[in-house]
């Protein structure tokens, strides 16, 4: 007999539950959209994306050490890592760039919506506010 395989869907289902039992709080460098996104990356394909940045304690000090790296946003560096795909070929599990607040933030696909994490907690957003997607 074969092995059962799990599907995106099913992967990103247990991600999602982990995360919220998990839940302590919006703190950047700890629980934010980066290690939200990446976290995800390195559970479904064992890369970290994120590892390479160490620790940062405010969201300003993260990004200027992602410019410091040479990407001018988060949406960069995952294009960095990861294939990007066309939004409307955008499947379950892939990584989401959306505008929030002028800039890009990262979330990850569930079908109609974006898995995005916010500061009270794990949220969804219509998929149509995703402006560019990546395939882990």
């Amino acid at each position: 007999m074969g092995g059962l395989r799990v599907t995106r869907a099913e992967l990103l289902l247990r991600y999602l539950s982990t995360r919220r039992q998990e839940w302590c709080g919006f703190r950047p460098g700890r629980a934010d959209c980066a290690l939200f996104a990446g976290g995800w990356v390195q559970f479904v394909s064992g890369r970290d994306l994120m590892g390479r940045f160490g620790s940062y304690k405010t969201l300003e000090e993260g990004k200027a050490m992602i410019r410091q790296a040479g990407f001018e946003d988060l949406a960069a560096l995952a294009a960095s890592a990861l294939p990007e795909v066309a939004v409307d070929a955008a499947e379950p599990g892939d990584v989401a760039a959306i505008r929030s607040e002028g800039e890009y933030a990262l979330g990850i696909l569930g079908g109609p919506q974006v898995h995005v994490l916010t500061l009270s907690g794990l949220s969804a957003i219509s998929a149509c506010n995703a402006e560019r997607v990546f395939r882990p």
